[in-house]
């Protein structure tokens, strides 16, 4: 009969002490069979997770406020629940990836940023999706990487949601594409702005001298949602890809709009 270990967490138990009013209990760190989940709370909160790209134990640090949390088993699944304060949040990945690892942020209420800040290669066998919900408030979403190349059978998704407010919305990509990425941005209700900036890589062959574009498969899909947004994708050096899909759609409300001529243009005005 197969047994699994309890989930690493510390939740005080409480009395139940009829009318008093009791404190609430958070707990901003829980592991459970491969998810580790990350939760904020009413105040602003500033969260970096740091990530070494691999299964081995130790491999995801968090760092809450004046709080460190390290990983103890094989970690596919990071959640974020920041809570309603105006919060800061950093994901960084620091060693090539050559395994699963899905990244989900909840911004909450209030001006909140999120920036996935990739310094590492997606490894044949690694597969990284990130995504970051908004939520209210002024929110600001960012994408960074530079030189960031992903293998074949790599596979990078990346998908944001402004939400309600005022949001800024800013992907930037740059590496030699031979496996598959995918981008996905949606201002929501606001006024926003969501740019995209994808920038494919070549190299020079030593033995022949020939030039080696990125040929992997590329999805992008820009929105501004509802609102007067400013939406603008460019997407260079594609034409060695496989296969590109690429498109800017401006959503309801005078929106203005700027595209790579190898990006197709939905304007519903």
């Amino acid at each position: 009969m197969g047994f699994r270990r309890p989930c690493r967490s510390i939740k005080p138990r409480l009395e139940v002490l009829g009318e008093r009013a009791l404190p609430s209990v958070n707990v901003p760190f829980v592991e459970c069979h491969g998810t580790v989940t990350i939760s904020g709370n009413k105040n602003a909160n500033t969260i970096i997770v740091s990530d070494d790209g691999t299964n081995n134990p130790g491999s995801i640090f968090v760092q809450i406020d004046n709080q460190t949390f390290q990983s103890t088993g094989v970690v596919k699944h990071i959640v974020i629940d920041s809570g309603n304060g105006a919060d800061s949040i950093v994901y960084e990945l620091n060693g090539e990836l050559d395994s699963l690892r899905t990244v989900d942020a909840d911004l909450g209420g209030q001006n909140d940023s999120f920036i996935a800040s990739l310094h590492a290669p997606i490894g044949a066998t690694g597969k990284l999706r990130i995504g970051a919900d908004g939520g209210n408030g002024d929110d600001n979403l960012s994408l960074e990487t530079a030189g960031v190349d992903v293998y074949g059978g790599g596979v990078l998704v990346v998908g944001f949601a402004g939400g309600n407010g005022n949001d800024t919305l800013n992907m930037g990509y740059s590496g030699f594409l031979s496996g598959t990425a995918r981008f996905f941005a949606s201002g929501g209700n606001g006024k926003d702005t969501v740019v995209g900036n994808i920038a494919l890589s070549s190299y020079e062959e030593s033995e022949t001298g020939g030039t080696v574009f990125s040929n992997g498969n590329l999805t992008a899909c820009f929105s501004g949602g509802n609102g007067k947004d400013d939406v603008a994708l460019s997407v260079l050096n594609a034409d060695g890809l496989s296969s590109l899909n690429a498109d800017v759609f401006g959503g309801h409300g005078k929106d203005t709009i700027t595209a790579t001529s190898n990006v197709d243009v939905h304007d519903r005005r």
